[in-house]
């Protein structure tokens, strides 16, 4: 960090990174609310985020691949802006906010595991415990509900999409790992991505799109930006920013606080309620994924005592 840079510029990028990231499932919620049916939130999101995403690099100008990985960087991000979004909006559209923001807590440790069976990276008997102990605590969240038992075919199965999409970007995550960085810019593989996506989900969300776009509300129209500019534009920018001026180890830890914000806000804004055993289950899955992540020398400075 430059002797230059204040303290606090590297926490506020991160913590407004994963605030961002924290509140996708808090407003898709409120567009489903909203009358917004799946087809159109995806509609919005790759609309809006794509066309943020052109003008962004008309004028700045970022670093693309070269002409013999552009399709490389584009098959990759649409296995991940699709891979992820896709079912996660057809999942909220059955579940609330908050239990789906719980459930997305899974993701870290789904990667840290994918990364050991895929790319042979080491896992120790410590990350098979945390990845056990957050499978734990996802069941009790799917299981509990909003607000109490709830095994209907249909919220299960709503469980379930959410779940895969935390899956799925834990896949595109392992999978694009070997080629980002010098072939492939990270963010350049974000903005093509959500600009290429467009034409896949027009078909399915162009009827009656304006007509639900005119009747949102001020609140609705703050949920769709933050939905389509937010957490598709912005957040990557900002947690780069952050990774830049701290600590890479540093940067990881502000990520498990993205289900935490996003089943606060889904209380806080949308009125939900989440019952005991969900948040029990939620602060499991938070913990096991730590556990399983995070390298012992960082969990001992969270969590003094704490042994390899």
């Amino acid at each position: 960090m430059s002797e230059y840079t204040p303290r606090w510029a590297a926490p506020a990028a991160l913590l407004g990174a994963v605030c961002m990231w924290g509140l996708t499932p808090t407003s898709t919620r409120y567009l489903v609310d909203a009358g917004f049916p799946p087809e159109h939130i995806l509609l919005w999101r790759f609309l809006g985020g794509g066309l943020l995403s052109i003008v962004l690099i008309a004028i700045f100008s970022p670093r693309m691949p070269a002409r013999r990985d552009m399709a490389l960087a584009i098959s990759l991000g649409l296995f991940g802006v699709l891979g992820f979004n896709v079912p996660l909006a057809f999942g909220i559209n059955i579940i609330e906010g908050g239990i789906a923001a719980l459930l997305l807590g899974l993701q870290p440790g789904l990667t840290a595991l994918l990364a050991a069976l895929l790319l042979g990276e080491a896992i120790g008997r410590r990350a098979v415990a945390g990845v056990g102990v957050a499978l734990v605590g996802t069941a009790l969240v799917a299981l509990a509900g909003a607000t109490g038992f709830d095994l209907s075919g249909r919220y299960l199965f709503g469980c379930g999409l959410v779940l895969s999409a935390a899956v799925a970007y834990a896949a595109y995550a392992v999978i694009a790992k070997p080629y980002l960085g010098a072939r492939v810019p990270g963010p350049a593989v974000a903005m093509l991505g959500t600009t290429a996506a467009l034409p896949f989900v027009a078909p399915f969300g162009l009827a009656g799109f304006s007509e639900a776009l005119t009747g949102l509300d001020f609140e609705g129209w703050l949920a769709a930006v933050l939905l389509a500019a937010g957490a598709s534009v912005f957040a990557p920018m900002l947690f780069n920013l952050g990774l830049s001026l701290g600590r890479a180890s540093t940067a990881g830890i502000y990520l498990y606080l993205v289900p935490i914000f996003g089943a606060t806000s889904s209380v806080i804004l949308l009125g939900e309620s989440l019952s005991a055993l969900a948040v029990f289950g939620g602060a499991l899955v938070v913990a096991g994924v730590m556990l399983a992540s995070l390298p012992g020398s960082i969990l001992r400075r969270v969590v003094p005592g704490m042994s390899r």
